[in-house]
């Protein structure tokens, strides 16, 4: 499963500055501290990176990030949840969508409640607000309120 997984982000030619394929030099050495450091380096750049496409609603950097982050999710589990939605969204995205609803498809999954430059957010969370913000006020209206 690897091995195709492999092959198949290493097709779009995204990941090539990574590494994958080959040894990597930090694996080897038994230093654990180092290996740690890199490991949480890389999540951090990672969320980072993810953090600024989002909020600038980069949608052309969508699909890179993702495949990045499918290589972190699969080693992490295979039976993620978030592997697999990721998985689903980069198979629509180049294979199943037409370019004018693969354009839907990654500026639907953004948000810009407030307006201006760098505020967008995901749509996920606008819903999960949402839906937060009315468990809220059926809460406040007392026992045996549905």
């Amino acid at each position: 499963m690897y091995n195709i997984l492999e092959e198949f982000i290493s097709h779009f030619g995204y990941l090539q500055s990574v590494g994958i394929g080959h040894e990597n030099k930090l694996s080897n050495t038994n230093d654990s501290v180092l290996n740690y450091c890199c490991n949480v380096c890389h999540w951090v750049l990672l969320l980072l990176n993810f953090q600024y496409v989002v909020n600038e609603g980069d949608v052309i950097r969508v699909i890179p990030t993702l495949m990045y982050c499918l290589l972190f999710l699969f080693l992490h589990s295979r039976l993620s949840k978030y592997f697999e939605d990721c998985l689903d969204v980069m198979l629509k995205c180049e294979y199943m969508l037409s370019p004018m609803d693969r354009m839907r498809e990654l500026e639907g999954a953004l948000a810009n409640l407030r307006g201006g430059m760098g505020s967008n957010i995901e749509s996920d969370l606008v819903q999960k607000n949402y839906v937060r913000n009315q468990k809220d006020l059926t809460r406040s209206l007392g026992a045996n309120t549905t």
